[in-house]
């Protein structure tokens, strides 16, 4: 990989951290609120699968070693194997589609609404796997029914996650008509 790549890998890595720091806790759940998932969809439509992914592994890979990066300044194995975890690990996933479509859709002469929905729906999909993968382990590690995951950790984050698709779009849009396309 060409230096430059690294570093921009590490600094959309970087990117993810700080985003991971805004959190807003809700009482009924264990699950955040955080802007991680907001990183998470820039990074893999505006790098693509194979350089997403890879800022994404290097962000959880230093969350692994527990360097502080996840939500609420935490880091180290046990937040991967708790309630949390799967949503961090469906991270990788997530960057990997977003990226994987938004090279297969996105194309730079498209019209500008064209472009916002081929990258909304790829973002869309990307929510999804995390979705699937923290709603996995959530309903494993709290032993609870799968209605109750989607209740606790799902449901009440759907709004607000489309509005950090929309935020993500733009952003991603605004980033991929003025800086070289990574992907």
């Amino acid at each position: 990989m060409k230096t430059k790549l690294m570093v921009i890998c590490s600094l959309f890595s970087a990117i993810l951290c700080c985003l991971a720091f805004i959190q807003v806790t809700i009482p009924f759940t264990t699950i955040p609120i955080t802007l991680q998932t907001l990183g998470v969809c820039i990074v893999g439509a505006v790098l693509g699968k194979k350089y997403g992914t890879i800022s994404v592994v290097i962000y959880v890979l230093m969350g692994l070693c527990g360097i502080p990066v996840f939500a609420g300044m935490t880091g180290g194995m046990a937040v991967l194997v708790g309630p949390t975890g799967g949503y961090i690990l469906g991270f990788i996933p997530s960057a990997f589609v977003i990226g994987y479509l938004c090279e297969k859709l996105y194309k730079r002469n498209d019209t500008i609404l064209s472009k916002y929905i081929k990258v909304f729906i790829s973002m869309i999909v990307g929510l999804i796997v995390v979705y699937i993968f923290g709603t996995i382990q959530f309903m494993l590690v709290s032993k609870i029914t799968l209605l109750e995951a989607l209740v606790l950790a799902v449901i009440p984050f759907v709004p607000l996650d489309i509005i950090k698709i929309i935020v993500g779009t733009v952003i991603t849009l605004f980033i991929k008509s003025r800086v070289y396309d990574f992907s």
